[in-house]
């Protein structure tokens, strides 16, 4: 009887899990715009305030006019501005849509007690970092469209359900770019790319082809404070919890052989390097030598006492 129960229990749970019968609906076909991030971003002084230029570029099908302007208007709504719009005529024409938007960050920077940093948070176009479901197409507005470029599936789900989702992708080619002062960043997250540029700046290149990789769509810079931006200063503080554990052990050793010096040149002798140099020193000194004591000179201090003084001395030997 238990193992009967035990079954109806693990096939009940089997279908709270799934759900009722009915809900394994197909999935939707949608369209799939993978479009191609950049982005510049620059910070001055204290880095207080970060401002960029974002670039997004689409690759449409060239007679694909009511989704071009259905992608423009719902751009737009983020203070995307069409740039430019250029034709690639082929054996199939598309048409590449590039958008551009400036921006600075609004984030109050978040202070960390060590290193001396801050932290800024630097946002990144969210529908390009997890793809989902930006916008539908509906069927009247593809009504005048010549329906070609479509695929049979979306074509069938276009007739029978009246809209089809567009979904934007984010291109692996993608990236940010970051630039400030000398020793003015300390880490990125993501991780970055640092290669150095002219006039007394840096910058990182971030690659954002992993959506997995940002947080919450968006990159956190961490700034370090424009007093430690010297470059001794720069070196200790950006050195990293690792080296400084590392300093601690070391430290504590030395102390201990600093302590136990003695002791272990007596038990080891020469085998340690500075027993071998006190034996070698010992060796190679030649032994002093005491000089011969001379004798005083005779002292004057008047007529005829220093005979007198040496025949008492010669006396006192006598006896």
């Amino acid at each position: 009887m238990a193992p009967v129960i035990g079954a109806l229990g693990v096939a009940a749970a089997i279908w709270f899990a799934s759900g009722p019968p009915g809900n394994f609906a197909a999935p939707s076909p949608a369209i799939a715009l993978d479009a191609r991030y950049s982005g510049v971003f620059s910070c001055e002084l204290d880095c207080v305030r970060w401002s960029g230029t974002e670039r997004i570029t689409f690759g449409l099908a060239s007679h694909a006019e009511t989704l071009a302007d259905r992608l423009t208007s719902a751009l737009g709504q983020g203070n995307w501005e069409l740039e430019r719009s250029v034709v690639h005529p082929g054996a199939l024409d598309s048409v590449e849509l590039q958008f551009t938007r400036h921006t600075t960050t609004a984030e109050i920077p978040l202070p960390s007690l060590w290193p001396p940093t801050v932290t800024h948070r630097i946002a990144v176009f969210a529908p390009l970092v997890q793809p989902h479901s930006y916008f539908d197409l509906r069927e009247t507005d593809l009504a005048k469209e010549n329906l070609g470029w479509l695929s049979d599936q979306q074509r069938e789900w276009l007739t029978r359900k009246g809209s089809l989702k567009v979904n934007l992708g984010l291109d692996p080619a993608s990236s940010l770019t970051l630039r400030y002062p000398v020793f003015g960043v300390t880490a990125t997250t993501p991780s970055s790319d640092a290669h150095p540029i002219a006039q007394g700046r840096e910058e990182r290149v971030i690659g954002l082809g992993d959506p997995d990789l940002l947080d919450d769509g968006g990159v956190a810079v961490d700034v370090l404070a424009g007093k430690f931006r010297q470059q001794q200063l720069a070196a200790v503080v950006t050195a990293g919890p690792q080296v400084w554990v590392l300093t601690v052990i070391l430290a504590l050793l030395l102390i201990v052989v600093g302590i136990y010096k003695e002791r272990l040149t007596a038990r080891l002798g020469g085998l340690l390097p500075w027993g071998r140099a006190d034996k070698d020193t010992r060796l190679e000194s030649p032994p002093l030598q005491s000089a011969p004591a001379r004798p005083a000179p005779p002292t004057k201090t008047g007529k005829g006492e220093t005979g007198s003084r040496t025949r008492r001395i010669r006396r006192k030997a006598g006896r």
